[in-house]
């Protein structure tokens, strides 16, 4: 037997996810089916859920940064916004270390 599911999100939300999920040939359905599905099986949710996250610049001389997610990508595309606050360029790892801490 088949239960329905409602979930009240926003419209934008909803119609970038819908989008996300057509990029990768799953209808939101399915995705969601998969989640679910995901969280049983680990017993828990399928990622680690994380607050806010800084980005680091690093002085490699191509304009790079390292997410809070320890991903590698362009400074010049970095969105101020998820930067939360913490950005380089730092002199040492003390002070990144004290500027995290702030």
């Amino acid at each position: 037997m088949s239960k329905v599911l409602q979930v009240r999100v926003d419209d934008k939300l909803k119609a970038a996810a819908d989008e996300v999920f057509s990029s990768i040939g799953l209808d939101t359905s399915s995705a969601v089916r998969m989640f679910l599905t995901a969280t049983v099986e680990r017993r828990g949710l399928p990622f680690e859920p994380k607050g806010h996250v800084a980005a680091i610049e690093l002085f490699d001389g191509h304009g790079s940064y390292i997410c809070g997610y320890g991903h590698l990508h362009d400074f010049s595309k970095v969105n101020p916004g998820d930067l939360g606050g913490v950005s380089g360029p730092y002199e040492s790892m003390e002070a990144l270390k004290a500027a995290l801490d702030d």
